[in-house]
């Protein structure tokens, strides 16, 4: 199984940045496992369909890490992308995750399992850095993801 970590945020909107940050924390872990080879890890400020890029047949599983925004702020969700409403965009300069997986279908990119997970935050605003909440429930995430990844590679 080869398995694709796709973290997004803006480093310069505060705790929009908490996906990268879990992001860095998991690449440690996996780094320190000798799980590099089974794992990519990419960290991007890129959204909707300009992450067809890094979607590849080659991977099995994609786990997407994101900020949503929300009241129980540095909670832990787990999203699945087929209950999102269905939005219909006025431009693909104004598509999401789940247009990006409409077309990566569309287009026969393959069918790899999905995960989507985020941290709550509150309205993001411009700034650098996290919070130590985020931070705190960045590592929490991370080290979520990282016994799922190696629940998902020793398939």
């Amino acid at each position: 199984m080869n398995v694709l970590v796709l973290a997004l945020g803006n480093e310069l909107m505060g705790d929009d940045a908490a996906g990268l940050v879990a992001a860095e924390l998991l690449e440690n872990k996996i780094r320190e496992a000798g799980l590099s080879e089974k794992v990519d890890i990419v960290k991007t400020a890129k959204t909707g369909l300009y992450l067809i890029d890094y979607l590849d047949k080659k991977y099995d599983h994609i786990i997407f890490i994101d900020s949503i925004v929300g009241k129980n702020i540095g909670d832990l969700i787990k999203l699945d992308y087929r209950d999102f409403s269905k939005i219909s965009s006025p431009s693909p300069h104004y598509s999401g995750i789940k247009e990006l997986l409409s077309t990566i279908e569309v287009m026969g990119l393959g069918k790899p399992h999905i995960d989507i997970y985020a941290i709550v935050i509150e309205e993001p605003k411009i700034g650098f850095g996290v919070s130590d909440k985020i931070k705190m429930s960045a590592e929490k995430l991370s080290q979520l993801l990282f016994e799922e990844i190696k629940r998902i590679v020793s398939k």
